[in-house]
């Protein structure tokens, strides 16, 4: 079984996995439990934050749940961060269109050159904001690069400004990396 990390440890987790469950595009606790075929109410333990000593297959369960590699969980229980699964973004894409999209991997060279820089004076030096115009006429896919091969996406309404957009990544990066959320 897994140790039981401090309350603040469990807080920080619960927080965490309510963000990533949205970002995967799950609305509800009861849609992502029906799609993975994890137990409800192991999920719903997971994002209370009460502590709980979950056995370390169920720890991977949770893990799978939420489109991280093996051993994030545990990871953000002992301070560290969680890492995307390889697959997460291309299967959110393809199960909901419209939610948002994280990950810290590299893309073709092809996909970044058909996206366009937008000036963003707001922000730090060495950070990109990219618009891809492969979306479709009512959403556009907005980068924010912050170094070669870290980034965030959001897919969100072709008519936001860019304070709107820069305000969705900010909303987005808070319960990532509130550093980065607070640069923005």
């Amino acid at each position: 079984m897994s140790q039981v990390s401090s309350t603040e440890s469990w807080a920080r987790l619960a927080s965490m996995l309510k963000a990533r469950r949205v970002q995967v595009g799950y609305k509800s606790l009861a849609a992502l439990s029906r799609e993975t075929g994890v137990n409800y109410k192991t999920l719903q333990r997971a994002e209370r934050g009460a502590p709980h000593p979950f056995t370390q297959g169920t720890l991977y369960e949770i893990d799978r749940a939420y489109q991280y590699e093996a051993g994030s969980i545990q990871r953000i229980l002992d301070g560290g961060d969680p890492s995307p699964a390889q697959s997460s973004a291309d299967e959110q894409a393809s199960r909901d269109p419209d939610a948002s999209l994280s990950g810290h991997q590299f893309y073709e060279p092809e996909f970044w050159e058909e996206s366009q820089e937008v000036p963003a004076a707001s922000l730090p030096v060495g950070w990109a904001l990219l618009r891809n115009p492969m979306a479709d006429e009512e959403t556009v896919m907005w980068i924010l690069m912050f170094s070669p091969g870290t980034w965030t996406q959001l897919r969100l309404p072709a008519d936001y400004t860019q304070q709107q957009v820069l305000g969705a990544f900010r909303d987005s990066l808070k319960y990532i990396d509130k550093e980065k959320a607070d640069l923005i």
